[in-house]
């Protein structure tokens, strides 16, 4: 049940975890062989979607791991941003939720003036919105 107010309309999962690192192999290696992951895929992501998405100016290899129902997505930048943004290379940096009908979703977050992230990522839309502490959380559609 939401409170009154809240953006979400009805229920919600989680799906991904974004994991930043400064060496993806070492994360791949112990997702895969320590608890089962299997790789997905991997692509390069371009520099204006990390800046948009991250703030960084680099462009960013990108990998997919999955187990079960749960998907983590590895970022590891090419080039290592400013020392005032070295707290951001390792660690979580978003989360996603699946939500039944994002476009509403969006709608209603903007009504309620939650600040919203879209970039476009191999021509389709990736919104995301960000909590009161800055934690990002994707936006994703149930399939």
């Amino acid at each position: 049940m939401c409170y009154q107010g809240a953006i979400v309309i009805k229920k919600y999962s989680v799906d991904h975890i974004g994991l930043w690192t400064d060496n993806a192999l070492r994360l791949i290696n112990f997702y895969k062989r320590k608890l089962g992951f299997k790789a997905m895929s991997s692509q390069r992501l371009p520099s204006d979607v990390v800046k948009k998405i991250f703030g960084f100016n680099t462009t960013c290899c990108f990998y997919r791991l999955k187990s079960d129902g749960l998907l983590l997505e590895i970022f590891e930048p090419h080039k290592k941003p400013s020392i005032d943004k070295l707290k951001f290379i390792k660690g979580i940096h978003h989360f996603g939720l699946v939500v039944e009908n994002r476009e509403s979703f969006i709608k209603n977050a903007r009504k309620q003036k939650t600040k919203i992230v879209k970039v476009k990522r191999n021509g389709r839309p990736v919104y995301f919105i960000r909590d009161p502490d800055g934690n990002m959380i994707e936006i994703r559609q149930k399939d």
